[in-house]
């Protein structure tokens, strides 16, 4: 009998649209979609953005838009966001600061299973524009031993 173990693909960069200026209370979206294929079983999601000149602590948090069609995904771009899946969120509480995100999980956010198409975008709730950002995005692979 054949044993299955997890394999991690190549960390690639992930586009997201303004992301490194994205003024507070917008919603930035990443400028492709996903379309998982083989045997890929997750996606772990990574984001980095650095704030301006806070308030008062607040955060930032990440989501992932589903469609089957690849054309009509589960929200429109709400602000905040209304119907994608929540990765996580980051909390910001000093100014001028970088806040790296952990790997989030998009299968875990999806009960345990990708959708065909997903797309990742970025709320801003930290009380300023950021000034810098970046994104990364990692393939989980089902292997055969």
């Amino acid at each position: 009998m054949a044993n299955v173990a997890v394999a991690y693909g190549a960390e690639a960069s992930l586009t997201i649209s303004g992301l490194a200026t994205l003024a507070n209370a917008t919603l930035s979206s990443a400028s492709t979609t996903i379309s998982p294929s083989g045997n890929v079983l997750d996606y772990l999601i990574s984001v980095n953005c650095t704030v301006g000149t806070i308030v008062a602590p607040a955060s930032y948090s990440v989501y992932a838009f589903s469609s089957l069609d690849n054309v009509t995904f589960s929200d429109s771009s709400g602000t905040p966001p209304q119907n994608g899946r929540l990765l996580g969120t980051v909390s910001t509480p000093t100014s001028t600061t970088a806040y790296p995100s952990p790997a989030f999980s998009v299968a875990a956010a999806f009960s345990g299973t990708l959708p065909p198409n997903f797309q990742i975008r970025v709320y801003n709730n930290s009380g300023a524009a950021f000034t810098a950002g970046t994104a990364e995005q990692m393939p989980v692979y089902a292997t055969v031993i």
